[in-house]
């Protein structure tokens, strides 16, 4: 019996649970292990001396909502041998830190059935509260996710039908509009109109086309964005795998997306490597037109700025940048822009915070990633690494 003594003795010293043992009224704390000093932060001493002082040492929420000693004290009279002491609570340590405790304890008793102390294990399971709440976080992110992206993709397949239809008339109005101004001057001129038009007004029809044009085009172009983004997160693997030439991928995109008239002279273009990469096209270009969405955004907000792409060429990657050069963005911001549903944008932007993080998953599903780098007020770039064709990286592995 000495010898396990002695080893249960051994066995709680080494410990990182608090093990304790206490009279029946906890009056008087008659062990308490060492774990309760680096959890605690506070002498053992000072519980022998004060045993109760420990319940001072709850979080205020904590402790008006229960008091453990009377629970137990309760269960004891009630149940006997077979109660059970089981608390989840918050201690605040000396240095102000917040920490999570699962405290368990049942009552020995004597040989008579009398209760004649209290003993239990106290567990610091702060990191586990920490990550079941992170799982909880994800798991609610997941299924706001998958309802936005059915409501998402419904909405967008829903615009598409009425943006073709639009699109359709406005082709006819621009054909027809050059012969309907020819033939209004004529009517003009051979007075057949007694109170004509303000020649600014004849000049705007040609303008209001056009910005129904691009209107029409930008709307299209954030509506395929949406659905690849839906597509590509949503897909367990990639169905279009491919060698295709970034260089040329890269002057499709910009070709394709719908600036307007002065946006298209915000965009540098330095070395571009003309390198094969192994993966979708339509992913880099989807990124591509992303990143140009938002530092058009920014670049107007602060009323400068310029857009710069580059490569770099690695021994089995190729390093694509993409830098704004308008106002940055703040580290605080910065280590969240690739969650889902956060933004930097301001509320009355129209966004809702996936654009960002549809891009990070699209590109890890081709064995890519991205990172960004940022100087507030001066430059935001990001950094997408893309695997070569030859690469030993595999499609999917970072």
């Amino acid at each position: 019996m000495e010898d396990i003594g002695s080893f249960l003795s051994k066995l709680a010293e080494k410990s990182e649970g608090v093990y304790w043992l206490s009279s029946p009224d906890f009056e008087k704390i008659q062990y308490i292990s060492p774990a309760y000093e680096k959890i605690w932060g506070r002498p053992r001493e000072e519980l022998y001396r004060e045993p109760k002082k420990w319940i001072t040492f709850l979080h205020p929420e904590d402790a008006k909502d229960h008091h453990p000693i009377e629970a137990m004290r309760d269960r004891v009279a009630k149940l006997g041998a077979n109660a059970r002491y089981e608390e989840n609570y918050r201690i605040i340590r000396p240095d102000g830190e917040i920490r999570w405790i699962l405290d368990r304890g049942f009552p020995v008793m004597d040989d008579e059935g009398n209760c004649c102390g209290v003993t239990g294990v106290a567990v610091d399971v702060t990191e586990e509260r920490r990550l079941q709440e992170e799982l909880q976080q994800t798991k609610e992110s997941e299924a706001r996710f998958k309802a936005m992206s059915a409501l998402g993709g419904m909405m967008a397949h829903e615009l598409q039908n009425p943006l073709v239809a639009i699109k359709g008339s406005l082709y006819g109005i621009e054909r027809a509009l050059p012969t309907l101004i020819e033939g209004y001057a004529l009517s003009v001129k051979t007075g057949q109109v007694k109170t004509p038009l303000r020649q600014d007004l004849l000049n705007g029809l040609k303008q209001a086309a056009d910005n129904i044009k691009h209107s029409v085009n930008y709307a299209e172009a954030t509506i395929s964005s949406i659905l690849a983004g839906f597509h590509y997160t949503s897909s367990e693997e990639l169905s279009h795998i491919e060698p295709f030439s970034l260089q040329q991928t890269i002057h499709q995109a910009l070709q394709n997306y719908p600036f307007r008239e002065t946006e298209r002279a915000l965009v540098i273009v330095k070395h571009i490597d003309d390198v094969m990469i192994m993966g979708d096209p339509a992913i880099v270009t989807h990124v591509l037109h992303n990143l140009i969405k938002n530092a058009l955004h920014v670049i107007e907000a602060a009323q400068k700025g310029a857009m710069t792409i580059w490569t770099e060429l690695q021994a089995d990657t190729v390093k694509l940048y993409f830098e704004d050069s308008a106002s940055g963005i703040e580290p605080e911001r910065l280590i969240h822009i690739f969650d889902p549903f956060y933004t930097t944008k301001r509320a009355t932007a129209q966004s809702v915070g996936l654009g960002l993080y549809f891009c990070k998953m699209s590109l890890e599903k081709m064995g890519a990633f991205i990172e960004c780098e940022s100087e507030v007020g001066q430059y935001t770039h990001f950094i997408i690494t893309l695997p070569l064709v030859g690469s030993k990286r595999k499609i999917g592995e970072l």
